[in-house]
């Protein structure tokens, strides 16, 4: 199943059917289309809860989503791309881990933010501002001396635990 924003949905179907994409044939019924709606959740298998919501990232009104899975009463926030929102901190208010996009740092934010992407000191005051008990940055550059700036800048402006996302990572809470 591919859960998402309606234009999301729509958006990939045309891209389907325009590269004649024999996706649809191979899997069958189990390519699932399925909508999301800002703010909605849907029960997935296990018992866990999708929370998507509406993110600032271009195309304005483009539908890009960030999400909130929830099993057993642990939450853990995504945010997807994003420029900085007050709907992420509302929607990931006391969650017990948030995994924030993070391309650069603070200084100059302006054109992160023009391509609808968040600095790690934005991550940092999301998480403050939203109460969350552990930091995840994600959507990192590839240059090691930039990412470790990056750690210190969101470290300096949470108060938190944060750490650099790693591919394979069990994250506890």
């Amino acid at each position: 199943c591919v859960y998402a924003e309606p234009r999301i949905l729509a958006a990939i179907e045309k891209l389907l059917d325009a590269v004649a994409s024999v996706a649809p044939r191979l899997f069958g019924s189990r390519l699932r289309l399925v909508p999301v709606m800002d703010g909605a959740t849907v029960q997935l298998r296990g018992g866990v809860g999708l929370t998507s919501f509406l993110v600032e990232h271009p195309p304005v009104g483009g539908g890009a989503m960030g999400c909130v899975v929830a099993l057993d009463g642990v939450r853990i926030a995504y945010s997807g791309d994003t420029r900085p929102t007050p709907r992420l901190i509302e929607i990931a208010h006391d969650v017990e881990v948030l995994i924030h996009e993070a391309g650069g740092l603070d200084n100059p934010p302006a054109a992160l933010h023009s391509q609808g992407h968040s600095t790690a000191g934005d991550a940092g005051r999301a998480a403050r501002a939203a109460g969350v008990g552990q930091l995840i940055l994600t959507h990192l550059p590839e240059d090691d001396t930039v990412t470790q700036l990056m750690l210190d800048e969101a470290r300096a402006e949470f108060g938190g635990p944060v750490e650099l996302a790693k591919d394979m990572v069990v994250v506890a809470p």
